[in-house]
């Protein structure tokens, strides 16, 4: 079993209308705030929302709203040449896994000299950094309770796990009002990708006690409200345990590095600009059959406890946790190929070598031939 290391960023404050505490939060760091955010929110109202709380306790508020799927390290630099010219004293990061990572590099490179390609490259040790407050709105985020952050460098598309400093994350506001706008084929997508990175959590080398039960309080609300939280979108009861699973699945991937299935789906997508959740479902059915995860017990465990949480009368007992999962597939009508994303076969291996750069680079080797054969099987 590994040892536990768990540094919590900052403090958390979960709740439904949390965010109306935002103002008082931010203000303890400064007056002048750049406001970071997914541009879906230009037309959701949160934006807004969020920035009129913002300024009724006095704060000087600045938008960069234009963070979309194909921002990448050339769009991080035109936000710190925000944050600098307006001495921005706080940012706040509103939105997705992208738009948090985004927010979380602007923090560290504009609070000193130097660019976004120096904090790409680990080339600037330094412990200094804006106060950074991340807001969620989606479910899924594996960097929530780390200072890590996933980001992709514009002109190879290689992607890397950035580190900030410790305590630079001073607030994490989880208000599962946020997410109702979520539509119910992303927030099947987003549910998806919390429970399989969960069961990888459960699964890995890396797992100790503590991950283990957090990876399975995760598991359980996934599998026994998956369908009830996509069909309710304005049940804020049912948006809430989405969240606390959100929350259960970030604090056991916050313990286990980075996990070879979670780094392959998110550098593939990264790279080929598709959805990750998308790319994560595809590819964990095939992960789970391959080679990096061949302990026969730990996976029937994994398939067994999937089953009861699921109450589906289809499975059977020899059903393995690769089918479980491949039958919540063809239930929610997923794409299963990677073909499907229309991503070019002939540039596959790229992906599996920047994934096992990342995992090795973090103390966990894996061999880019396992990585690069679940990527050709997945196509």
């Amino acid at each position: 079993m590994a040892e536990i290391k768990f540094e919590f960023p900052g403090s958390l404050i979960f709740g439904n209308k949390e965010i109306l505490r935002i103002g008082s939060e931010a203000s303890i760091w400064g007056e002048r705030v750049l406001l970071i955010a997914d541009s879906v929110h230009k037309n959701t109202g949160t934006l807004n929302h969020i920035k009129e709380i913002l300024e009724k306790n006095r704060l000087k508020v600045l938008i960069y709203g234009d963070v979309h799927s194909s921002s990448s390290t050339f769009s991080i630099e035109e936000a710190v040449s925000l944050a600098r010219n307006s001495h921005a004293q706080v940012i706040v990061g509103l939105g997705g896994v992208r738009a948090l990572s985004f927010a979380k590099a602007v923090a560290f490179v504009a609070a000193g000299e130097g660019n976004i390609d120096d904090f790409f490259t680990d080339k600037v040790n330094r412990r200094v950094t804006l106060p950074l407050i991340e807001v969620p709105t989606s479910f899924r985020d594996p960097f929530l309770l780390s200072e890590s952050c996933f980001l992709t460098e514009s002109r190879q598309r290689t992607s890397a796990i950035c580190h900030l400093p410790p305590a630079s994350t001073k607030q994490i506001i989880v208000d599962p009002t946020l997410t109702v706008s979520l539509p119910a084929k992303y927030t099947i997508l987003s549910l998806m990708e919390i429970l399989l990175s969960s069961l990888e959590a459960f699964l890995g080398i890396q797992s100790s006690f503590l991950v283990e039960n957090s990876a399975l309080e995760a598991i359980g609300k996934v599998a026994r409200n998956i369908e009830q939280i996509a069909g309710n979108q304005g049940d804020l009861n049912l948006r809430k345990i989405a969240s606390e699973a959100a929350v259960h699945s970030a604090m056991a991937l916050s313990m286990t590095g980075p996990l070879p299935g979670l780094m392959l789906s998110y550098v593939t997508g990264s790279y080929f600009s598709v959805p990750r959740a998308s790319v994560s479902s595809i590819l964990y059915p095939y992960i789970f059959d391959s080679s990096l995860y061949n302990n026969s017990d730990k996976l029937m465990t994994a398939g067994d406890i999937l089953k009861k949480e699921l109450k589906w009368e289809t499975f059977s007992q020899r059903d393995p946790l690769s089918s479980v999962i491949r039958s919540m597939i063809a239930r929610y009508k997923i794409p299963v190929r990677l073909g499907d994303l229309k991503i070019k076969s002939d540039e596959l291996s790229i992906c599996s070598d920047i994934a096992g750069s990342i995992i090795t680079r973090n103390q966990a080797s894996i061999g880019t031939d396992s990585l690069f054969g679940i990527l050709r099987e997945a196509y």
